[in-house]
């Protein structure tokens, strides 16, 4: 049963994937369902060009900003994968569900000009050695919101910064309600990469004095785990 699921699945992925292909991408951009529960099978739900990548706190590309502010997220082991074929500037299709929050949970990436598709099916060239970790640091942030992220029961576990900072955070360690516009700054265990700074927060306020003050009267934490 398993595997029709999975066979169906990937048939499905391909040929939405190459949808358009044909006639060299020039099909109109559809427009993402309605949020709500995400379908059991992927569907295109957008196409756009890529802004940005984002990144784990341990500095793994786990998803993409489009220029039109649509988030797309992925397991991180496709990161290296999606970096590589979704630059910056790159015009791609993206294959997946719609979250409830309007994330799209990616399972392909269409690069449009090159044709390139990146999913879960093994591709049968041997894998790369996984890549040296930059080492984690404690790092400070600081901005505006940019965007609230979600987990799957809703609860906001992360934020997007207008300057591009990305902080992770159990969906208990931010008691008040935050909104895009909202100041924020926060201190934690991350990474400072090409995809800009990334952090599992420790602490967190309306900026970094006040941050500052509940680091002092929080205890120790681990080192974070990878995000989804």
């Amino acid at each position: 049963m398993r595997t029709a699921l999975v066979t169906r699945t990937r048939a499905a992925v391909l040929a939405v994937a190459l949808c358009g292909l044909r006639f060299g991408g020039a099909a109109a951009a559809p427009s993402p369902p309605p949020h709500g529960p995400a379908s059991a099978m992927p569907a295109l739900v957008a196409e756009g060009t890529v802004a940005r990548h984002l990144s784990t706190p341990y500095g793994d590309s786990n998803g993409l900003r489009l220029t039109d502010g649509t988030l797309v997220l992925f397991a991180p082991h496709l990161g290296a994968r999606i970096g590589a074929a979704a630059a910056p500037g790159d015009r791609i299709r993206v294959i997946g569900n719609v979250a409830d929050d309007g994330a799209i949970r990616a399972v392909a990436v269409v690069n449009l000009a090159s044709g390139a598709t990146i999913d879960d099916e093994p591709s049968g060239a041997p894998a790369a050695p996984p890549r040296a970790r930059a080492p984690l640091q404690r790092l400070e942030v600081a901005g505006t919101i940019d965007l609230v992220l979600h987990g799957p029961r809703g609860e906001a576990n992360g934020v997007i910064l207008v300057n591009g900072g990305v902080v992770y955070f159990r969906p208990d360690l931010v008691r008040t309600r935050l909104t895009r516009g909202q100041p924020f700054a926060a201190i934690g265990i991350g990474t400072r990469g090409g995809a800009g700074v990334a952090i599992e927060a420790i602490a967190a306020g309306a900026d970094l004095e006040a941050a500052r003050a509940a680091a002092r009267a929080t205890p120790a934490r681990p080192a974070p785990a990878n995000q989804p």
